[in-house]
């Protein structure tokens, strides 16, 4: 990941929320669990929910298979306000592309433009180092939310800016 990207997103994201720490995958466990959210999981479903053929089912953090899939190998970053996460994170960058490849905003923190600040901050920074943004809804509540940051469906599931376009 472009390091000057990652400054100035990190310098950035302190302007919405107290604490931006950026991470591995393998940390993610760590900072739940700093901050209690070992049993809680539900605030971040895309990690602790697993799908079966005919169930949708809640995991403990430790067992998520999301935090161990190789796909989400980038650059994770979590925000924290007043000592709760707020939002997760993973970016990754293939040439003027730069890929959402996970967002998830706290679940008690939805509804409250913590998840439009977070996007709009990144469009900012990214206008001056990529063309496009990629994101993966992994829900309708997720593909609404997109929608509604302007960006399009395109091919293979992906949900497209052209950052070119906002210029």
């Amino acid at each position: 990941m472009n390091k000057l990207f990652i400054d100035d997103l990190v310098e950035r994201l302190e302007t919405v929320v107290d604490v931006v720490k950026v991470c591995e995958q393998h940390d993610i466990l760590d900072y739940i669990d700093d901050y209690d959210y070992k049993e809680g999981c539900n605030h971040f479903p895309m990690i602790c929910f697993e799908t079966s053929n005919d169930n949708c089912f809640n995991v403990p953090t430790s067992e998520s298979k999301f935090l161990y899939d190789p796909m989400y190998k980038g650059t994770w970053i979590i925000g924290i306000e007043n000592d709760t996460i707020a939002f997760i994170m993973c970016l990754r960058n293939i040439n003027s592309l730069l890929y959402i490849d996970a967002f998830e905003v706290n679940t008690d923190m939805r509804g409250q433009g913590v998840g439009g600040n977070v996007v709009s901050v990144i469009e900012s920074i990214a206008e001056n180092y990529f063309e496009n943004i990629a994101v993966s809804p992994f829900d309708t509540d997720a593909m609404s939310f997109w929608e509604h940051m302007e960006y399009e469906e395109g091919n293979n599931g992906y949900w497209l800016k052209d950052m070119k376009r906002e210029r």
